[in-house]
């Protein structure tokens, strides 16, 4: 758990974690690991400014938590149910791309400004507490840089394009759900201590680009059939893979 964008992640108890909620100024017990390697390291330099929070990807491993939870809308189109259960136990169980969790974190926490991953479309369904989000249309991508500004103190000095771009605000309350179509640029600050489902999905208006980036990703979605044996048999992958040359980074 960390704030969004660091490198840094904390290994805690969840236990620790629900108490931290409530007092977030004070330090955190756990261990400091790099978000890449999921080594252990000494952490950030400096304290963050921001309070941890907790994506969590509870759905793959509490599948019963799912006899509470109806997870595909039903005011939008969703093909993701289609996708053998298996494929997408391995893309929610043992690779970056969970389909859907639960988002806890204390007052201020926030998630940066960001685009859903395989170009998904998502939801925000907030369970507990109200959070602050604000969207940006992909008309106005180019005057975000990368997402690298700070939507609550813009520096138009250094960010000149943003102030080009129309930020739409809403404030999600618990028992409200906000549809966020892909590409669509969003930050999200809890107001109040918060819990929050989301869910990501495809349809036809997405679907090229989502199976675009899957397969621009691959290999790890072959790490995830090569770490979960039983759904890899019912799809009946019968190959195996010996690894990925990557010619622009050298890495494998």
């Amino acid at each position: 758990m960390g704030p969004s964008g660091m490198k840094f992640l904390k290994l805690m108890r969840l236990s620790d974690f629900i108490d931290y909620l409530d007092a977030p100024d004070r330090p955190a017990p756990g261990l400091w690991v790099d978000r890449e390697t999921m080594h252990p390291s000494r952490g950030p330099a400096e304290d963050s400014e921001y309070p941890l929070y907790l994506a969590w990807n509870v759905f793959a491993r509490h599948p019963e938590l799912l006899g509470d939870v109806e997870l595909s809308p039903k005011f939008v189109e969703d093909l993701l149910p289609f996708l053998p259960e298996a494929l997408r136990k391995i893309m929610d169980g043992a690779t970056k791309y969970f389909i859907a969790g639960v988002m806890v974190g204390p007052k201020n926490s926030q998630i940066g400004l960001h685009y859903d991953f395989l170009e998904s479309h998502a939801y925000l369904a907030q369970i507990i507490g109200k959070k602050r989000c604000v969207l940006f249309s992909p008309a106005d991508s180019a005057a975000l840089y990368d997402g690298k500004v700070n939507v609550d103190a813009p520096d138009f000095e250094k960010f000149p394009l943003l102030q080009n771009a129309t930020a739409y605000e809403c404030t999600l309350e618990p028992g409200e759900l906000l549809f966020i179509p892909f590409r669509w640029w969003h930050h999200a600050v809890c107001l109040e201590k918060s819990i929050t489902v989301n869910y990501n999905f495809f349809n036809r208006v997405n679907m090229g680009g989502y199976i675009t980036h899957l397969l621009r990703d691959l290999p790890a979605l072959v790490d995830g059939i090569t770490q979960l044996p039983e759904e890899r048999a019912a799809l009946g992958i019968k190959w195996t893979s010996r690894g990925f040359d990557f010619p622009d980074s050298g890495k494998a």
